[in-house]
């Protein structure tokens, strides 16, 4: 089926093409223009022509996925290039040194161009002789940016939507860069450090912790000066 896409297309443009040249003569030629009057209808031809050939189909087929169709543009524009880089040399065509070959050579390439211009001829009372002959031009390179420029297109909006939909969590996303632990910093003391006191031990303290067990000490205070009398109370 996408073989006919190609074929179809192809043989379509070289149909309308030679409508355009049975029922009137030719315009431009391979040597020169021939001078004529354009009707109504041709004119409205050739408009139709150009608009869905070289601007609606292209961008159509690529934007419908049907890139044979643009194919099939592709080489129907390609031929309009052959004149222009296999025409033989005039030498080659005429005088003693022509060539029967280089002649229907000659001969076909002429052909070429001039059916393919056909089409475009009455665009020249709008946009002069220049421009229309460099319409049939633009088929072939419209024909490829299109597909081109659609994948583009399609690329990146199936990024966007595979971003939106599967957003990167943190574990998935690039590890940044390790550092060296950083040493705790020992807290600042604000103020005056006031420590508790510790109390004395009076004699009687240190008397009691060395005191064996099972007895029991007691030491009576006596005047500064005296030394203090003890007794001992314990079992006989």
């Amino acid at each position: 089926m996408r073989r006919d896409y190609f074929t179809c297309v192809f043989l379509g443009l070289i149909a309308g093409a030679l409508t355009f040249v049975c029922f009137k003569p030719l315009y431009f030629t391979w040597d020169t223009i021939i001078p004529r009057d354009f009707s109504l209808f041709e004119l409205i031809a050739s408009i139709l022509y150009a608009l869905f050939f070289v601007i609606f189909l292209p961008a159509f087929a690529a934007f419908k996925k049907k890139e044979w169709i643009n194919w099939g543009l592709a080489a129907y524009g390609l031929m309009i290039y052959f004149p222009l880089w296999f025409y033989p040399a005039q030498e080659l065509i005429k005088g003693e040194q022509a060539s029967m070959l280089h002649i229907l050579g000659a001969l076909c390439l002429r052909t070429i161009y001039s059916v393919m211009q056909a089409p475009f001829a009455a665009l020249s009372v709008y946009i002069g002789n220049e421009a229309a002959s460099m319409v049939v031009y633009w088929i072939l390179p419209v024909s490829v940016i299109w597909p081109v420029i659609f994948r583009i297109l399609r690329f990146y909006r199936r990024a966007y939507l595979s971003e939106q939909l599967n957003p990167m969590t943190p574990d998935q996303a690039a590890p940044a860069p390790s550092k060296a632990p950083e040493k705790p910093e020992k807290p600042e003391v604000l103020g005056t450090v006031i420590s508790a006191p510790v109390t004395a031990q009076t004699p009687v303290d240190i008397t009691r912790k060395n005191q064996p067990s099972g007895k029991t000490e007691e030491v009576r205070e006596t005047p500064a000066g005296d030394t203090p009398e003890k007794t001992f109370e314990g079992s006989a």
